[in-house]
């Protein structure tokens, strides 16, 4: 019997709520290549890929400036020293709480990056940043557990740990849904790969079939070529970016979603949209503030 999506979803959900009562920690995850969603769109984890603790959540979204020091923090700065130095490191917010920050990789790339906190400084030294926030803050900041090296080394373990068997059971959904139609293998395939250069050539493989048979299968189930499908999954990809990681520049949005050429990136973006990225921010910025 194939495993349904639901069991997925409860299976990995109770896997990452036992390891929070067991570390005592808040687990927060950024999924990087969009392997937590369904082909439905719908999230495998909903919620996860936000800091939820009472400390981060508290007026970050009623007051927008915070709401973009948070993003800032917890997305582009990561993303920037994973993208330096792949590896787990301690990150100081700018709230002056400390996050354990640990990606999860698969052959050299980072696959998910899990956040556990939060905590306060070793031997109770309120950061100055922290002692700049309204007195919640400071109240709450001095009964947080302290991040010792002890701490890192143990978490640091358990989150890899934690990561890998997450991986493991994605890789079981994929594997399920494999198995389904040949739209779905197709979708799985290029949602796997748009990210680098990728062809047809390479899906002919991965279907078993010749490549003009291949060709002729994307247009059948999915009304498009494998080249439109493919530039539709990064565009998917670059809003997504705009939207989440407004500090990110143009050219690494567009290397992230498999663009080697930022300007060519832009023509493409401009072609879909009918505006070029920027452009397109500031529109949707403008539409938020009018509904508001």
């Amino acid at each position: 019997m194939k495993a349904e999506p639901v069991v997925f979803r409860q299976k990995l959900s109770g896997m990452v709520n036992t390891f929070e009562r067991m570390a005592g920690v808040d687990l927060t995850i950024h999924d990087v290549r969009g392997i937590l969603s369904t082909q439905e769109s719908s999230m495998i984890l909903p919620g996860r890929f936000l800091h939820n603790g009472l400390y981060c959540r508290r007026e970050r979204f009623e007051r927008p400036v915070w709401n973009n020091r948070c993003t800032f923090d917890c997305k582009t700065s990561v993303y920037e020293e994973l993208h330096r130095h792949p590896g787990p490191f301690v990150k100081t917010c700018w709230k002056g709480v400390r996050e354990l920050v640990v990606p999860v990789m698969r052959q050299g790339r980072i696959m998910l990056v899990l956040f556990a906190g939060v905590f306060r400084s070793p031997g109770g030294i309120v950061p100055e940043r922290a002692g700049t926030l309204p007195d919640f803050y400071l109240k709450y900041y001095k009964s947080l557990p302290e991040l010792t090296d002890k701490k890192i080394r143990e978490l640091t373990g358990l989150l890899t740990l934690l990561g890998n068997a997450l991986l493991a059971e994605l890789e079981e959904i994929d594997a399920v849904s494999k198995s389904g139609t040949r739209e779905q293998m197709i979708l799985n395939f290029i949602k796997k790969n748009a990210h680098r250069k990728v062809t047809v050539r390479e899906l002919a493989e991965h279907l078993n079939l010749s490549v003009s048979r291949t060709s002729h299968t994307v247009c059948e189930q999915l009304g498009k070529t494998f080249k439109e499908a493919v530039l539709e999954e990064r565009m998917g990809r670059a809003v997504y970016l705009l939207n989440s990681n407004p500090h990110l520049t143009t050219g690494k949005i567009a290397r992230m979603v498999g663009f080697s050429d930022e300007h060519y990136f832009i023509r493409c973006f401009s072609k879909f949209y009918g505006m070029g990225p920027r452009s397109w921010q500031r529109a949707e910025a403008e539409k938020i503030d009018a509904e508001s």
